[in-house]
């Protein structure tokens, strides 16, 4: 089948209101800001060639920021106690949670922004209580796992084609 080209408007840019975010395989409407992060570790390193010296990449990292809103308890036991459920009250764990991400861009039928993280840990998460009835936000860091995996999938798709790359 032929795909029928949308215009896009000049200037139409990609907006988080419109972003669909998956947590755990699950749609959530609770979360906001997204910030994605990928490092190559570059060093240098000596040797006796011409140019003295070669560039390497070290142990790529990926890492995710957002603002998640605390919708239940359950959500809050996670990140304190790596369980929906602690068996120990209110004993911390030193278990890290983690979950997979998924952040889903679209703009139009065939244009499309996806990032799919299979496995992320949540690495800090300073919560601040709001006594005045407000929810419960966290500002969540998360590091991509390596799981055997990809750590992170990105897919594009534009008018003519869909890409995805694996890293």
């Amino acid at each position: 089948t032929e795909t029928v080209a949308v215009p896009l408007e000049s200037g139409t840019v990609y907006n988080f209101n419109d972003a669909t975010v998956t947590l755990a395989g699950s749609a959530t409407a609770l979360v906001r800001s997204f910030e994605l992060g990928i490092e190559n570790n570059l060093q240098i390193q000596q040797t006796d060639d011409f140019v003295p010296y070669d560039i390497y990449e070290g142990t790529r990292e990926i890492s995710l920021g957002f603002d998640l809103i605390f919708e239940t308890l359950a959500e809050y036991n996670k990140f304190h106690y790596a369980s929906a459920t602690p068996s120990t009250g209110t004993a911390q764990s030193g278990t890290i949670y983690s979950t997979s991400a998924e952040f889903d861009f679209p703009l139009g039928a065939n244009n499309a922004v996806k990032f799919t993280l299979p496995s992320i840990a949540y690495e800090e998460f300073p919560v601040e209580p709001q006594a005045g009835g407000d929810p419960v936000t966290v500002s969540v860091r998360a590091v991509g796992q390596r799981t055997g995996s990809a750590l992170l999938t990105a897919e594009v798709k534009n008018q003519f084609a869909d890409y995805t790359v694996g890293s």
